[in-house]
């Protein structure tokens, strides 16, 4: 879920979900107040997820946030701030419930009954943090701002606990919007006795004209230190994280109907640990780019070629990656109908000084798309989509040559749209889906061991809404899938099919419009999936046996708000029956979503 919040307006949220063994509920609350001379801003939510699985004690998993910022103004120049922050985090591990019995040798005495025993399979995680602040902040002049705050910070885990001082520190220089240049600066540290937490960051944005042309430039370091808890000891691993990043845009037109842009950006990330067996790392990104797109009147298009760099060094070990992309786009759109190509080719290369490393590799990619949508009437319109993707991966080292592969995707997607002003809907969907994974070395005579292989799928769904009389319509959707599955030999182009499916999903509803402000949807669903297994005889022949029938039917019901600003409702919710022939009782699967959104 996507939720945008408008400034200064105050939430309550709350979501609840529950599919198959797991159970998420969500409280969410955002202050944005403005009294005076005070101006208030809080954000708090606590999240509890619950997982019930066979075999093991119910699972709990609980997270706490809270964050509160509030600013007194005295003067046109002088201002107090106050914040503070929260977190709880706490994970109780699942746990082994095994059940056990005594019993006696002695006549006519009746058996102990079973009792249960929890065995450990994992620890419990706990984190308990948080500061408060106080301060002032300091307008200097019309463009310079300075913020300093200082209080205290507390961390409780259960591999230890510790308080100390917190503050934060920054400041701003931001011109009017005429001037190129700008600038800011913000760091916080926080103690928790013989540990500490910061992160400080310095960017620096500059803004140039070069003609017509114009070149962007920001440049960005940030330095952050974790003290970490290693396993159960109670040790201590400080992690320190240096960061510069660089980032530059030249863009000019090229011509009337073109314009043309030279993009580099480089990332230098240094990761050290100062205790414990983990070595230092280092990551290095530097990509130039360059791209043309234009457009003439109703046609469209764009290419570019970027260079890349990408060396990583592990435990000092050190890989060095090179990454060249080719992107070609075009189309053309009038009217309402549109036609887009876009091809897309990437060439990987890993590859490290020390013959000891075996992850050295070459990848290429190539990805060829195509949507198009035109209309055949006024009220109906054909939607086409393709995709191609070839993936070639190989290692260079011999020890993991059996995994070099063919990766091969064929998808063809067209549907009809039918929408007409009276109310009615319909939408025709179509869809042929090939996926091909092909392995370089593999004994072709011992087809047990082969490993590459195939799934291809054929589908077919319609959705039709229907309406009744005033506020109220019907929705009749269904889809049938047709499946199967293999091993693949791709010399000679023969599958070896292992699995066949074939499902069908139908439902019928009712739909209810509310006051024009609510839409009520209540109906009726069902699923049925036949799987089959294909085995080989001796004498060559096959043998089909049903591997799996699985049927689920049951009601469903959705509401959804539309045209209220302060109260948005969405639930969607089904409770189905469950048949299924790897199962010896019938089952429930019921899952519901629902969000609740209240603005005021």
């Amino acid at each position: 879920m996507i939720l945008g919040q408008a400034d200064g307006s105050d939430s309550l949220l709350t979501r609840y979900s529950q599919e198959l063994d797991t159970r998420v509920w969500r409280l969410q609350g955002q202050l944005n107040r403005q009294e005076q001379d005070w101006s208030v801003r809080g954000l708090g939510s606590s999240e509890i997820t619950n997982r019930n699985l066979p075999g093991f004690k119910p699972q709990w998993k609980n997270e706490f946030v809270l964050r509160l910022n509030a600013e007194h103004r005295f003067n046109r120049d002088l201002s107090l701030v106050i914040e503070s922050a929260g977190q709880e985090y706490q994970d109780r591990a699942a746990r082994f419930i095994v059940e056990r019995g005594s019993v006696s040798n002695l006549p006519n005495r009746e058996d102990v009954h079973q009792v249960s025993e929890s065995l450990r399979s994992g620890d419990d995680t706990r984190i308990t943090r948080g500061s408060v602040r106080s301060g002032v902040k300091w307008q200097a002049g019309p463009v310079f701002e300075v913020h300093l705050l200082g209080g205290g910070a507390f961390d409780q885990q259960t591999q230890g606990e510790g308080a100390g001082p917190s503050g934060r520190g920054g400041f701003s220089y931001a011109p009017e919007w005429d001037n190129p240049f700008k600038m800011e600066g913000d760091g916080w540290i926080d103690q928790y006795g013989e540990r500490r937490n910061h992160e400080a960051i310095l960017a620096m944005r500059t803004r140039q004209p070069f003609g017509d042309a114009t070149d962007i430039l920001d440049l960005r370091w940030i330095n952050r230190r974790n003290d970490l808890f290693l396993g159960t000891t109670g040790n201590v691993v400080r992690r320190l994280n240096d960061e510069l990043q660089l980032a530059n845009s030249l863009v000019s037109p090229v011509g009337n109907d073109m314009i043309g842009s030279y993009d580099i950006r480089f990332r230098n990330t240094n990761v050290d640990y100062d205790q414990g067996d983990i070595g230092a790392g280092r990551e290095l990104d530097f990509v130039n780019r360059f791209a043309l797109q234009g457009e003439h009147g109703d046609y469209f298009g764009m290419a570019s070629y970027s260079y890349g760099v990408e060396d990583r060094t592990y435990g000092g070990s050190l890989i060095l990656g090179r990454r060249q992309i080719i992107q070609l786009s075009g189309g053309w759109s009038s009217d309402g109908d549109s036609v887009l190509f876009s091809y897309n080719a990437q060439k990987l290369a890993f590859n490290s000084p020390d013959s000891l490393e075996t992850s050295d590799r070459d990848r290429l990619i190539h990805s060829i798309r195509h949507q198009s949508i035109f209309y055949l009437l006024s009220d109906t319109r054909l939607v086409v989509d393709a995709l191609v993707v070839l993936d070639h991966l190989v290692n260079i080292s011999s020890v993991r040559s059996a995994d070099n592969r063919w990766n091969r995707v064929f998808r063809l997607n067209p549907a009809i749209q039918w929408i007409p002003g009276s109310g009615w809907r319909n939408t025709t969907d179509f869809e042929v889906l090939a996926n091909y994974n092909v392995y370089d070395f593999e004994d072709a005579v011992a087809s047990t061991s082969l490993r590459s292989n195939a799934l291809r799928r054929w589908s077919a769904s319609d959705t039709l809404i229907i309406p009744l009389m005033p506020n109220w319509s019907a929705e009749i959707a269904s889809r049938y899938d047709l499946e199967d599955r293999g091993r693949l030999r791709w010399d000679e182009f023969v599958q070896e099919l292992s699995d066949e499916a074939q499902a069908y999903y139908g439902s019928l509803a009712l739909q209810r419009t509310i006051w024009t402000r609510a839409t009520l949807t209540l109906g009726y669903r069902l699923q049925h999936r036949i799987e089959d297994r294909l085995d080989r005889n001796a004498d060559g022949s096959t043998r089909r046996s049903q591997a799996r029938d699985y049927r689920a039917h049951g009601p469903m019901v959705r509401v959804t708000t539309t045209r209220n600003r302060n109260l948005q409702l969405n639930m969607n919710a089904s409770f189905l029956t469950v048949d299924d022939s790897a199962q010896d009782e019938t089952t429930r699967h019921d899952s519901i979503f629902l969000t609740l959104l209240y603005n005021w």
